[in-house]
């Protein structure tokens, strides 16, 4: 089984990769919305956070993680990944991704904390470097995809308020997996750039480790839990990809 983890509906944007290239392979999705956004929390506690949320995907069965969450990316740089589960990080797989594209020019946007870190350019670096690498931080866009916003006004003015003064960029990489879901106003603004998905190599990835680890095929099913509220995050859920698996609360003591 693959589990996913992201701090809220982010990482559904990794889950319907993984899904088209893995569609035989049970899923089980961790959002920690009790706590999200992460992106204004330090290393540190998002950290613990990890612990928490690890041994529950642990406790579900999962084989692989595949994380979907950027910022716990960035806390992980410090402190490592608290599991012993075979794991995909995105930011080895953005590194590739970008490496890939042939770009001469990498504008990253993200949270505030995976921005501090420095753990894109890194990588970016580390597989390409070649490419100029910018990070631009983000804060205002994950509250808008949780709060069911992508699609609206207020959402298009806190994008255009973000990349308006970037000029014209060769490639945007989406730094944070809540961001493909804000695509139609960011390639309205920027019609002529280049957007990276990260998800889309993080995909390949999880492909060949389910290869290289001897996973059998299963029934496809996917299991949503949520830290927050069950009802709230269904709505989101179907908002953004439609009816794809059972929601129910994951019992976490810290939260």
């Amino acid at each position: 089984m693959i589990a996913i983890f992201d701090s809220g509906l982010g990482g559904l944007s990794v889950l319907a990769r993984v899904r088209e290239a893995l569609p035989l392979q049970d899923v089980v999705y961790l959002a920690d919305q009790a706590r999200v956004p992460y992106g204004d929390r330090g290393l540190e506690e998002i950290h613990a956070y990890a612990v928490e949320n690890f041994a529950f995907l642990e406790r579900m069965g999962g084989d692989l993680i595949v994380v979907g969450c950027n910022t716990s990316c960035a806390a992980a740089q410090l402190y490592g990944w608290p599991t012993g589960l075979p794991l995909l990080d995105l930011f080895d797989a953005a590194g590739e991704a970008v490496a890939a594209a042939g770009v001469g020019e990498a504008v990253v946007l993200a949270t505030a904390a995976t921005v501090r870190s420095g753990g894109y350019a890194r990588s970016i670096t580390r597989n390409a470097p070649q490419v100029r690498v910018r990070e631009v931080a983000a804060p205002e866009l994950v509250p808008l995809v949780e709060a069911g916003e992508s699609g609206s006004p207020r959402a298009f003015a806190a994008v255009s308020r973000i990349v308006r003064p970037l000029g014209g960029v060769e490639s945007i990489v989406y730094g944070c997996t809540h961001y493909p879901f804000l695509e139609r106003h960011l390639r309205t603004l920027l019609p002529a750039t280049r957007f990276i998905d990260p998800a889309e190599q993080q995909a390949r990835n999880a492909a060949q480790a389910v290869r290289g680890l001897g996973l059998r095929d299963e029934a496809g099913e996917v299991r949503l839990y949520t830290t927050g509220d069950p009802e709230a995050f269904r709505r989101g859920v179907e908002a953004l990809v439609g009816p794809i698996g059972a929601v129910a609360r994951a019992p976490l003591a810290g939260v």
